[in-house]
């Protein structure tokens, strides 16, 4: 009697408790992203990104989680290579994620077509190249890319009354994409430019920075962990010519080296003091990380409250994010207001021209 008692109190209780059949299974979520290279070099910038996510998934959980359900993040580096990213990409499908996010240009472009052929979600970040998600069904790009970035700086360009403009980039997608994104914008205008691309900064490049000693302003785009190294290279073969950044460079950790002072670039608002929300913002960073807001903690943070907003929106389960997504949204991020349109595949935050003043972002008139 007491045996009976007992299973007919346990199978009324799993009617009602989450831990029986009923249970919901927890929300996961996949990163791809660049945290080390092949030759064990650390990217400290790219792990922030990670730190961002983990802040604002470890808020979600403390607080309940989405709908009482924990969300996990699954994490791999790709370490730079796409072919290792396409891989993972593969493994993560086990998890049955409810989307994927990645970093970068390339790792994106190599994720789409898996993206497409499993239906699953995939949204890139610091990812600049033009048209990498294009043609892809269930891949989206949030951030800036080449022509908003571009667009943003023409601005300082005509203040500085530039008529011969010297381009410098990574040799890959996402360098060859701004610089040719800039030329065929100035190029309107009756701006000419003259192109250096490079793999390494070295002799070899020295040597072409010199063939740009006639042009009357740099525009350059880079990997983060080449900035510093490339700066002071391009003011060394160069000096005295006035240089435009990649937005990216607003990050403190870049705004605060000595290279980069009196550096141009279009800019988030999220260094300018008088933005709303910016002290509860440190203060929630600084509390979990022991440093205040930067690109690369903002852009993680940003990515994991979109997915929530989108998973709260919808009502399929699983969340249809693709869905959700492509019918247009607003969402209220940590760089501002981030719209997009529906049918898009592409929404960023708003840029405005600004320049590098002893570690401070100087914010300009357009």
């Amino acid at each position: 009697m007491k045996i009976y008692t007992l299973f007919l109190f346990c199978c009324i209780s799993c009617l009602f408790l989450p831990s029986c059949s009923q249970q919901k299974e927890d929300y996961n979520i996949g990163a791809i992203l660049v945290l080390s290279s092949k030759d064990s070099a650390e990217f400290s910038n790219e792990h922030q990104v990670l730190t961002g996510m983990k802040v604002a998934i470890d808020k979600i959980n403390n607080t309940g989680g989405i709908r009482g359900r924990k969300v996990n993040l699954i994490v791999r580096d790709c370490k730079r290579e796409s072919e290792i990213a396409r891989k993972q990409a593969v493994e993560l499908l086990e998890y049955k994620p409810i989307a994927i996010v990645s970093i970068y240009s390339h790792i994106a472009q190599a994720l789409t077509d898996i993206a497409a052929k499993n239906n699953i979600t995939h949204i890139a970040a610091l990812a600049s190249a033009e048209n990498i998600v294009n043609d892809a069904p269930h891949s989206f790009r949030y951030g800036p890319w080449a022509s908003i970035e571009v667009k943003a700086a023409l601005p300082i360009i005509y203040k500085l009354n530039a008529k011969k403009i010297g381009l410098i980039n990574i040799d890959n997608l996402y360098g060859n994409s701004v610089s040719n994104q800039l030329a065929e914008l100035v190029h309107l205008q009756g701006i000419t430019t003259k192109k250096v691309s490079y793999q390494k900064i070295n002799e070899d490049l020295k040597n072409k920075l010199r063939q740009l000693d006639d042009v009357d302003l740099i525009y350059f785009s880079c990997f983060p962990a080449d900035m510093s190294a490339l700066l002071k290279t391009i003011r060394e073969v160069l000096p005295g010519l006035p240089i435009i950044a990649p937005n990216i460079a607003a990050s403190p950790i870049f705004a605060s080296k000595p290279e980069l002072d009196g550096v141009y670039l279009a800019a988030p608002l999220i260094y300018n003091s008088s933005f709303p929300f910016i002290v509860d913002i440190n203060k929630l960073f600084t509390e979990k990380t022991g440093q205040k807001i930067t690109h690369y903690l903002a852009i993680g943070y940003d990515l994991i409250n979109l997915l929530t907003q989108l998973i709260l929106r919808s009502e399929e389960s699983p969340p249809a994010l693709t869905k959700e997504l492509l019918a247009g949204f607003v969402y209220p991020g940590l760089f501002g207001d981030v719209i997009n349109k529906a049918g898009s595949h592409e929404f960023s935050f708003p840029l405005y021209p600004a320049r590098i003043q002893n570690g401070t972002i100087v914010y300009q008139e357009r």
